[in-house]
């Protein structure tokens, strides 16, 4: 009980949760490689919520999960004009965590890290979505 507490608090999430005993979830962000597509579904949810989100283009680094929740237009961010020339001009860029701590889309994170998102998620006291206007 004392163990999975925590855990099932963070329902459906909880594989979020991370064991405080040996820092808890901020420790678990330095230490491994975060998100499983948590918190996905509900982000693609809130920003259908917008009036034109079905009119809108949002290039994410993990589709899915994201996707099949979205009214509008989801590229991957590889595919996006922010990567490539010539690429699908996105509305928004949505930002997974693994993707942040892998650091796989580095240069385009560069550019909007510092930056206050029109979406955030945040699971447990970790950032697990982050979304930007393109």
């Amino acid at each position: 009980v004392l163990h999975g507490a925590p855990a099932l608090a963070l329902h459906p999430y909880e594989e979020a949760h991370y064991n405080w005993a040996v820092g808890g979830p901020r420790t678990a962000t330095h230490a491994v490689i975060v998100g499983w597509g948590e918190g996905l579904d509900e982000a693609a949810t809130a920003l259908a919520r917008s009036p034109d989100a079905a009119r809108t283009t949002i290039a994410t680094t993990r589709v899915t999960q994201f996707a099949d929740f979205y009214p509008g237009t989801t590229v991957r961010l590889e595919d996006s004009s922010l990567m490539k020339p010539g690429g699908v001009q996105p509305d928004f860029v949505l930002f997974y965590i693994s993707s942040v701590q892998s650091g796989r889309f580095a240069s385009v994170w560069k550019r909007y890290k510092n930056s206050d998102p029109v979406y955030r998620l945040d699971i447990n006291g970790i950032p697990f979505v982050r979304v930007y206007r393109a």
